[in-house]
């Protein structure tokens, strides 16, 4: 028997064109296993928020090219973590389930993103959410031991381990910084005559006035009691004394409400700026006696650890 012998079929430019289409796709795919894999055990490995996000942007360019990434959360902590560099086409996603929000994240680079990388961050994106919700949680938890409950403010634990840091920021890159030590006067009179919950009160309030004088950058700490220490980035001696005035000024023209009371409350302040020689015991120090200088001189006023 003669079996005919069919002449093979010259593949076309067009078959050749959806063929290398074809295994263009099938190798996404295995890269795309690949990082969700990588993914899925390198996001166990750490409750840091920007180490997170960091190994989820490096691994998501191995399969959609990225040139930046902005995470940013919408609760009080205002959080903001961007890397690489921010470009004109841009896609965003909000992490979210019924019950809560953990914020949203942008992408963004040169050129416009395709509906099947689109597809393929969306899938990425599913091995992120578990991780970043106990990062958050974490941080949260962190956040909260480090703060004073009633005037929202760090507590003095988060000052003595921040204020090192900042002191040896400013002499190494030979920046000004400067520190404000205020005191409410007369506190211990207010409670007595008003009670604990007008003081509570004028705590807040004072707080509130001075995060209204400041820059976001600014770091208030709860020193004790009425007590309060304010770290001022990048501010000279002349700057830190008029930031001082502002607050004073303010904090004396406004006046705390109890009930039918309008309780009348002045603060006293003292400011020192940072030395090339300084350690933070001395500049808390020159700080702390402008503090009583401005205490025994009458109050309401303020005066140069300098």
């Amino acid at each position: 028997m003669v079996t005919t012998v069919q002449p093979r079929q010259r593949v076309s430019l067009k078959d050749a064109k959806s063929f290398s289409a074809f295994t263009n796709l099938v190798k996404t795919q295995e890269r795309q296993k690949e990082v969700r894999q990588r993914l899925t055990a390198q996001l166990q490995t750490t409750l840091d928020v920007e180490k997170l996000l960091n190994i989820f942007y490096r691994e998501i360019q191995q399969v959609v090219q990225v040139g930046g990434i902005v995470y940013q959360t919408n609760d009080t902590d205002h959080l903001s973590i961007s890397m690489g560099q921010q470009n004109t086409h841009r896609c965003t996603y909000q992490l979210s389930s019924e019950t809560e929000s953990m914020g949203e994240i942008t992408l963004s680079r040169s050129k416009r993103f395709i509906e099947e990388e689109l597809t393929i961050l969306e899938g990425l994106f599913s091995t992120l959410y578990f991780p970043l919700k106990n990062s958050l949680t974490y941080r949260a938890a962190i956040t909260a031991a480090r703060k004073d409950p009633l005037t929202n403010t760090w507590n003095r634990a988060a000052m003595d381990e921040t204020l090192s840091r900042e002191v040896e920021l400013s002499k190494r890159h030979n920046l000004p910084m400067s520190i404000l030590m205020l005191d409410l006067d007369h506190f211990k009179s207010v409670n007595d005559r008003f009670g604990h919950s007008a003081g509570d009160q004028a705590l807040k309030d004072t707080v509130n006035i001075i995060k209204d004088v400041c820059r976001q950058t600014d770091l208030l700490f709860r020193y004790g009691g009425e007590e309060f220490l304010l770290v001022l980035n990048k501010t000279d001696h002349n700057g830190a004394q008029i930031i001082a005035e502002r607050i004073r000024k303010k904090i004396e023209q406004h006046s705390v409400k109890c009930g039918e009371s309008d309780i009348e409350v002045t603060v006293s302040i003292g400011v020192a700026s940072c030395r090339n020689t300084d350690k933070t015991e001395e500049l808390v120090c020159r700080a702390d006696k402008a503090l009583y200088q401005a205490k025994v001189s009458g109050r309401n006023q303020i005066k140069s650890g300098e």
